[in-house]
C-alpha cells in the first residue's frame, strides 16, 4: 500500500463514510470507492484507533 499513500490521505480527509467498530469503541473504519485501483474499482477502508491524546492508523486494504 506504500504506493497508495495519497489515497489513504484522500480517504481520512474527505471519506464517504465513518463507521465505528462493532468490537472497539475508539476504533473508526474510514471508506472512500476508487474506481481506479492496483487491481479493479474497490472501496479503501483506512483504520483508525482514536483516544484523547492521539490518533494511530491501524490498517488500510482495498476491499470490494
Amino acid at each position: 500500500m506504500g504506493d497508495q499513500l495519497n489515497k489513504i490521505e484522500e480517504t481520512l480527509v474527505s471519506p464517504e463514510v465513518i463507521i465505528a467498530s462493532k468490537y472497539e469503541s475508539d476504533v473508526r473504519l474510514y471508506y472512500r470507492f476508487y474506481p481506479n485501483t492496483p487491481v479493479i474499482e474497490k472501496y479503501l477502508v483506512v483504520i483508525v484507533k482514536v483516544t484523547s491524546q492521539d490518533c494511530s492508523i491501524l490498517t488500510s486494504s482495498f476491499h470490494g
